[in-house]
């Protein structure tokens, strides 16, 4: 399995050397619901729907560090959503849709304080999140844009210039999750920030990467 390359500093970095160097190879296999059914993403598909999606974001005013809500299945526009709030500077925050019809109040309640102490603006969904998004809006001040990737790539935007290195007082990547504390006071928190070797675990079938 190749090393990372050594003279990258962030997640975003590495995966702009290895596009540079591999644009055609596979980087994700994610398997389909269906026997067999599976599809693949290469670094250079990554890179280039990472881009698009980063400009959609900084076309409508995404900021340095400003968090970005993701309630997206397991598959490729995840990834790209992901991976271009990276590279536009932001903070991905993975949200879950709720499970059970009669936990949809009390989830809702928890997502929006989320979304409120993380002052979140951006919420990226698909076509079946993103009632859930509109829903939202009338509780969480200040989330303006509830969004499809396929919207945010076909925004028209000027070349966006990868970053080298962290955005002042930036750490070098962030990884948002929603896990809160349990109990039933319990009050939601700011959106965790971590470092990518800390790892981060999604819901759903299970992805091939390769480094």
């Amino acid at each position: 399995m190749p090393a990372p390359p050594e003279e990258a500093r962030t997640l975003v970095e590495v995966l702009e050397r290895r596009a540079e160097r591999e644009p055609g190879a596979v980087h994700l296999t994610l398997l389909g619901d269906a026997e067999g059914e599976e599809s693949r993403l290469t670094y250079g598909e990554l890179r280039a729907g990472a881009a698009a999606v980063a400009a959609g974001l900084r076309a409508r005013g995404l900021g340095p560090g400003d968090t970005v809500a993701l309630m997206l299945p397991t598959g490729s526009d995840f990834f790209l959503a992901f991976h271009g709030t990276l590279r536009a500077g932001g903070v991905p925050v993975p949200m879950y849709p709720p499970v059970r019809a009669d936990q949809l109040e009390a989830h809702a309640r928890r997502l929006a304080g989320i979304l409120q102490n993380g002052e979140t603006r951006f919420f990226v969904a698909s076509p079946a999140t993103r009632p859930a998004g509109r829903a939202l809006q009338a509780l969480v001040t200040g989330l303006e844009h509830v969004l499809t990737v396929g919207e945010l790539r076909r925004a028209d935007a000027a070349p966006e210039t990868v970053p080298r290195g962290p955005g002042p007082g930036l750490p070098a990547v962030h990884l948002g999750h929603d896990r809160q504390p349990q109990g039933r006071d319990a009050h939601p928190r700011q959106p965790a920030r971590e470092h990518p070797r800390d790892g981060c675990r999604r819901r759903g079938r299970p992805a091939a990467i390769a480094s």
